[in-house]
């Protein structure tokens, strides 16, 4: 791995720009800066990763909150890796914006075997001699310290630059962002999850292209369809690949359509003759609605069990199987995935998403979308000119991980003088419900023969649990301790950092109760702890 960079220290500052910023970046910037060697023909190279957070994602709900030091901990590799192909486990680590960044290289195979605590470090070490072992060191105590899985796949397109006269400086454009919480494998490359298409005529899984639900338009019916569009002067069209196939290439709405969609018009005039497969849908086009509204329900009544019929805006009248909705199909993939209904959340702008939206544990339509549509969702959102869709998602999903605002430095700094300071105590974590410290077993914590003391142990406990009420408390209110119990049930020994973990078990109006489990930095529980608070009124 000699040829590879495995230490790096840099200064690093993040922008988020648009198509129009970013070229006019890239042009004032194209005579001082040269294009990085892994952008061949100047195009752009991929990165996926995998990164590690502990099971209730504390790595991520520290950073979120921008705090001036965040660590985390990644498998990287440069495009799509095989099993037997060289990937990165890296350990990054930030304050006030200067990066630190320690990585090793590894078989993938390797690595998933070693994190996964198939493998130990030392059994790595063997496997390859031109390991990192320092590096190896740090990221074997990380990994056990927070006893870390795989919990996102990330993968982006990056464009990278570096200062003609000065290797050091570097400017990096990433783009065409994409994660997953399932299937975290490298390996598998950037396939998103699965497409709902032609209104839930369609689940394919974009992993492999697997087809797990289909329905499709009997050709039968397509003679009939294409006179009655005649009839009543409608323009006909359907999808096929990337193409729509239509009688009326010339019609603005199906020339919309294809721009949006990015497909190919062709021009059939027989529609129905040269159309020689099964479409999932057929669609009718006009800009006379009121004629679109009365096929619309003679087809509703003459086509019942047959085909359905909906207008999905005012100028298309859709053609799809029976009984084929986007609710229909997402229920389907729902139970294929064993996912509750409660745990989706579905966003739409059409009437075609009414039933998806209403099917959903939490329904959001677009600000831009119809009254119609609006008035069956949980929750309205912007347009999508005002993005939508990220405030929908940082208000449902962002905010519900987001750790709850507590001055963990101010706090940690105040206590260096008290009991905290003096056993080397450090909050790492609070919210409502939850709270987290270390403290180092050494000589002021431990045992004369090298252990941690049970009364440190019971100090510990009851300094995060004296934490979590008070973030409970009203401002006129104060927290003392009532009482204190603890089954001390290993042993951690001088040299190691223990954890404590507090979570709310009893939220009364005049006392709270509190489990506090104490660990080691290999995750093994020295105590079970529990702490009774009384909450009392300022006098």
């Amino acid at each position: 791995m000699g040829e590879y960079q495995e230490i790096f220290k840099s200064y690093e500052k993040k922008y988020m720009l648009d198509k129009e910023q970013y070229e006019a970046v890239i042009n004032k910037m194209s005579s001082h800066m040269e294009v990085d060697a892994y952008n061949k023909d100047n195009k752009f190279y991929m990165i996926s990763n995998i990164y590690y957070d502990t099971p209730d994602d504390r790595l991520i709900r520290a950073s979120i909150e921008k705090p001036a030091y965040k660590e985390k901990m990644r498998v990287r590799s440069y495009g799509v890796p095989g099993i037997d192909d060289n990937v990165f486990v890296e350990i990054k680590k930030k304050y006030n914006g200067i990066v630190n960044k320690r990585r090793t290289g590894i078989k993938l195979g390797d690595a998933y075997d070693y994190l996964d605590g198939k493998i130990t470090a030392g059994m790595l070490e063997k496997k390859n001699e031109r390991i990192n072992r320092q590096v190896l060191g740090e990221i074997d105590y990380f990994k056990h310290f927070y006893n870390l899985q795989p919990k996102l796949y990330l993968s982006y397109e990056r464009m990278a630059y570096f200062e003609k006269n000065d290797g050091s400086f570097r400017v990096t454009f990433d783009a065409d962002i994409t994660t997953r919480r399932h299937d975290v494998r490298l390996e598998l490359g950037n396939y998103g999850g699965f497409i709902l298409s032609y209104n839930g005529c369609q689940i394919i899984n974009a992993q492999n292209g697997e087809i797990l639900f289909e329905r499709r338009i009997n050709p039968e019916m397509l003679p009939y369809l294409e006179k009655k569009a005649r009839k009543n002067g409608f323009a006909l069209f359907t999808y096929h690949d990337d193409t729509i196939i239509t009688d009326s290439p010339e019609n603005e709405h199906i020339q919309n359509e294809a721009r949006l969609n990015n497909l190919r018009i062709i021009e059939e005039t027989e529609f129905s003759a040269a159309v020689d497969f099964a479409p999932c849908k057929c669609m009718l086009v006009s800009d006379n609605e009121e004629a679109l509204i009365g096929l619309e329900d003679h087809w509703k009544r003459r086509l019942n069990g047959a085909l359905d019929v909906f207008r999905s805006e005012p100028y298309f009248l859709e053609v799809v199987p029976c009984a084929i909705d986007k609710a229909n199909s997402l229920g389907a993939l729902l139970e294929e995935l064993d996912v509750k209904r409660e745990e989706v959340i579905a966003i739409g702008d059409g009437v075609c998403d009414v039933t998806m939206i209403q099917l959903a544990g939490l329904g959001v339509a677009m600000g831009h979308s119809q009254d119609s549509v609006k008035i069956c969702a949980d929750y309205v959102t912007a347009s999508n000119e005002e993005d939508g869709v990220a405030i929908a998602v940082e208000k449902a999903i962002i905010a519900e991980v987001r750790a709850a605002e507590i001055p963990l430095d101010q706090l940690n700094a105040q206590a260096r003088h008290a009991l905290m300071g003096n056993l080397g105590i450090q909050y790492t974590y609070a919210d409502e419900d939850r709270v987290e410290a270390t403290m180092p077993v050494d000589h002021r914590t431990r045992q004369p023969f090298g252990i941690l003391h049970g009364g440190a142990s019971l100090a510990l406990a009851e300094t995060v649990a004296g934490l979590g009420s008070m973030i409970l408390c009203q401002p006129d209110e104060i927290v003392v301790g009532m009482q204190v119990s603890g089954n001390h049930i290993s042993s951690a020994h001088e040299g190691d950092t223990v954890r404590a973990v507090a979570t709310i078990v009893h939220k009364g109006r005049s006392s709270h109760v509190w489990n506090v489990d104490v660990f080691t930095s290999t995750n093994k529980l020295v105590s079970s702890i529990r702490v009774v608070n009384s909450v009392m009124k300022k006098r």
